[in-house]
């Protein structure tokens, strides 16, 4: 595997791994909608997982192509900063419902384009796994707009917060 897939699998698991421990805080900031915000936290961290499994288990083997991912590592870092320094924000002071959510839904667009379309339609082995993981953020996505329509939780237009988030992949 050559440095630069190495790099962006890295950055993607912590960029995983940091949208879960959004979740995370307002899982524990919001009473109201606990279970929800506990079972996206435990979907990305499972989405960690599968890209350490496919980096662990197929790199050793040597079946790991050096297109994994196609993406800009430099997009993929920018995200995780943008989620690092929110999860600093909202640690000290939590944002309130709205916010969360749409903050979430921002998220959940930006993931469902950094899993990296390259890849699934040209690799069949390994491309099912990464349709997988985006189908799951997909689904977050949906899930999120859903449970705020059914829960009266305003869609908002994209604000300054959200806007650190947008990484747009060419």
């Amino acid at each position: 595997m050559n440095k630069q897939t190495q790099a962006i699998i890295d950055a993607s698991i912590q960029l995983e791994n940091n949208v879960a421990n959004l979740y995370s805080i307002f899982y524990a900031t919001f009473e109201k909608h606990t279970e929800f915000w506990w079972h996206l936290h435990l979907e990305e961290r499972n989405h960690a997982s599968l890209i350490k499994t496919i980096r662990d288990y197929f790199e050793p083997a040597g079946v790991l192509p050096d297109d994994l991912l196609h993406g800009d590592i430099q997009e993929i870092n920018h995200c995780s900063t943008a989620i690092t320094n929110l999860i600093r924000q909202y640690d000290s002071q939590p944002p309130d419902e709205a916010e969360a959510f749409n903050t979430a839904l921002a998220i959940e667009k930006t993931a469902c384009e950094a899993h990296y379309q390259h890849f699934m339609t040209s690799h069949e082995q390994l491309g099912s796994l990464f349709r997988r993981l985006n189908q799951d953020d997909k689904d977050h996505y949906d899930r999120i707009k859903a449970y705020m329509e059914s829960n009266d939780i305003p869609v908002m237009q994209v604000g300054p917060l959200q806007e650190l988030l947008i990484c747009h992949h060419t």
